[in-house]
């Protein structure tokens, strides 16, 4: 798809989940940083809001790519990899589709966040690890100012766009 293909009105609507999305990355990051900010060993219902409050965030992060796949590049990834093709493909800018959505230089760090909320996902009985987990705040509290950057011009991309097809 080119933006020319997208109308405006759908351009706006995807400029205004994207801010949603934002706002949600915002919210996530900062409950994670104050349940990690102490140094006191964290109860195991600690350890459980903070893992819950970490995989809320890079599911957040993904449903906000998502919807830009979707919406711009008309599919999503699929296979396997596909969550982790989603967060490559972010990275790489596609010639006459859109720029890159993501700092390149992000999708390390990105990718060991995707890996913490696999685990989760999938661990149903393994008992939290305390120093893991905070490692993994402190990961997202550093992430969260380049990917509110990267999304915020992304979202400034398509307002762009919606401005030239059609009254600003």
């Amino acid at each position: 798809m080119r933006p020319e293909d997208l109308g405006a009105m759908e351009l706006r609507r995807l400029a205004r989940d994207l801010r949603e999305d934002i706002a949600a990355l915002d919210t996530l990051a900062g409950a994670a940083a104050r349940v990690a900010s102490g140094s006191a060993p964290l109860a195991e219902a600690e350890q459980a809001l903070l893992a819950w409050k970490l995989h809320g965030w890079y599911t957040a992060l993904e449903a906000g790519l998502e919807r830009i796949a979707r919406g711009v590049e008309g599919s999503l990834p699929t296979g396997p990899a596909c969550h982790r093709d989603l967060l490559r493909g972010m990275t790489l800018a596609l010639p006459s589709v859109r720029p890159a959505v993501l700092d390149a230089a992000c999708f390390g760090e990105l990718a060991e966040l995707l890996a913490l909320r696999h685990f989760l996902r999938h661990a149903y009985a393994v008992p939290l690890d305390e120093e893991l987990l905070r490692l993994h705040a402190r990961r997202l509290v550093a992430l969260q100012p380049a990917v509110r950057r990267d999304l915020l011009a992304f979202e400034q991309v398509l307002l762009g766009w919606a401005g030239e097809l059609g009254g600003g």
